[in-house]
């Protein structure tokens, strides 16, 4: 029997139900998020301007460190430490991302916005100026863009500081440069960006593009850098290559180089039939089906194509298709989403114990919430204990499991097919994680309660039996967190 509407609608496009969250009646309500949410500022960054202005403080600071250390070897000590303290500063805005979604009542807008950073992943494991700058590139280029059209998205992310600095587009300097010819460019061209925007980003692999493409796409690219001291991007036609490309039978470039010829291509990859086909594949993969109906896909493009590319009308076909409607549960939930809708299950939002997820040492995040000024603060070792256990059943849970925030493993993102995350490991983690969250969170909640609020007509037979006669409670409210039923979506 189909599942209800309600159940589709946290499970599959939201982070899971718990006894508080408003019930969804219809896909209207989902696509209400979008105009809504588009425009708050996020938890983790409630003010671009003062965590850019921080960030710039930051790096100059770190300059000059790097400078005095040069020349005395005593300096080096000084280095290390402000780097532990961005460390800790950067530690406190990832708890503050994973928060995110568990308090914001626009769970669709936060599973998107998960899923488009995914798509053009960026990580903060490359340097230091890259993780201070992919906070930004989640607030700017991909929230405010989710239910736009897909080439201001595609534009925002691909034009992002961010990417830049992930892609090593920063540094690519066309060999017949004006900057070469006057010995200011050492660097050579640099492929990184060109390949992973037809690559990932937009036609998808074995579609049909050729290592010429990209080479020669690099070739457009080249001239889009970033201004390091506003951490920003900017076109210098002086590290541009002269000359006329062609990328998949079309031509750009000429004799001036401009900005212009990198937008152009981007509009062309958005426009590409081999473009709308990924990417409604991807998202039909991701929310629906680790193989999808194929009808669903179908129609899916053909509302891109009939509105050019306009996200929001993807979507509604997505959110209503009778095929989607019919299909079981059967995606497993990735670390993160099983994190946040156990959180969420758990009302963690309500505790004031959460006012204590900050960094254990107190820093201040650059541009987050001080939430620590609402935290209870550590008095004794019970109070540093419960910090730890909180941090360790968020941010260190979700490193553990495999799916550390901001820094995925390469371009690609995180695998998102079944098998990549039920293992066994994987589950004896998630077991772990559901003892000690009910340990801290669930209280003297009714396991069987418990079922009917988390999981609805999602929960099996078995599920409610075992649940049922469980020997206390919380070992019945572990078991409805560590059911199949719970860890698919």
């Amino acid at each position: 029997m189909p599942l209800e509407f309600s159940t589709i609608a946290s499970m599959r496009f939201g982070f899971g139900r718990s006894a508080t969250t408003p019930v969804t009646a219809n896909a209207d309500q989902l696509m209400a998020e979008l105009q809504t949410a588009a425009g708050e500022p996020p938890l983790f960054m409630p003010s671009i301007e003062a965590y850019r202005s921080q960030a710039l403080d930051a790096a100059a600071e770190m300059a000059d460190l790097q400078r005095a250390a040069k020349d005395d070897p005593t300096q080096r000590a000084a280095v290390r430490d402000y780097r532990r303290t961005l460390v800790r500063a950067g530690r406190k805005t990832l708890s503050q991302r994973l928060l995110q979604p568990v308090v914001s009542p626009n769970a669709f807008y936060e599973r998107l916005v998960a899923f488009w950073f995914d798509h053009f992943s960026v990580s903060t494991a490359k340097n230091l100026m890259t993780a201070a700058m992919v906070p930004l590139f989640e607030a700017e280029a991909i929230r405010p863009n989710v239910a736009g059209d897909f080439v201001t998205l595609l534009t925002a992310a691909v034009t992002h500081p961010a990417m830049l600095f992930y892609l090593d587009q920063a540094t690519s300097v066309g060999p017949d440069s004006l900057a070469v010819a006057d010995g200011k460019g050492k660097r050579g061209i640099n492929e990184n960006l060109g390949r992973e925007m037809i690559e990932l980003h937009t036609l998808g692999a074995h579609s049909g593009y050729t290592q010429t493409d990209v080479r020669q796409a690099a070739m457009v690219l080249t001239g889009l850098t970033v201004d390091r001291k506003a951490m920003e991007a900017v076109y210098r036609p002086r590290l541009a290559q002269p000359g006329d490309f062609t990328v998949l039978d079309r031509d750009y470039g000429g004799k001036k180089r401009q900005m212009a010829d990198t937008t152009n291509l981007l509009a062309d990859l958005a426009a590409d039939p081999r473009t709308r086909h990924h990417i409604c594949l991807k998202l039909a993969s991701h929310f629906v089906a680790d193989d999808p109906p194929q009808s669903l896909v179908g129609d899916m493009e053909a509302a891109w194509e009939k509105s050019d590319g306009d996200l929001s009308e993807v979507y509604k076909v997505l959110l209503t298709h009778p095929d989607q409607l019919k299909a079981p549960l059967t995606k497993a939930k990735r670390p993160f989403e099983f994190v946040v809708s156990g959180l969420r299950a758990l009302d963690v939002a309500a505790s004031p114990l959460m006012a204590g997820m900050t960094d254990e040492d107190g820093a201040e995040a650059m541009g987050g919430n001080d939430m620590s000024m609402m935290a209870p603060q550590p008095t004794g070792k019970d109070d540093v204990k419960r910090r730890r256990r909180l941090r360790n059943l968020t941010v260190a849970a979700i490193n553990r499991m495999g799916q550390p925030i901001w820094n995925p493993s390469s371009p690609a993102g995180f695998g998102d097919r079944a098998e990549e995350w039920i293992n066994a490991s994987q589950l004896t983690e998630r077991i772990a994680w559901c003892r000690n969250a009910v340990q801290l969170f669930g209280g003297d909640r009714d396991p069987r309660a418990f079922v009917d609020a988390v999981l609805a007509d999602a929960a099996g037979d078995n599920t409610r039996k075992v649940v049922s006669q469980a020997p206390s409670r919380p070992y019945g409210l572990t078991l409805v967190l560590a059911s199949p039923e719970f860890n698919r979506r």
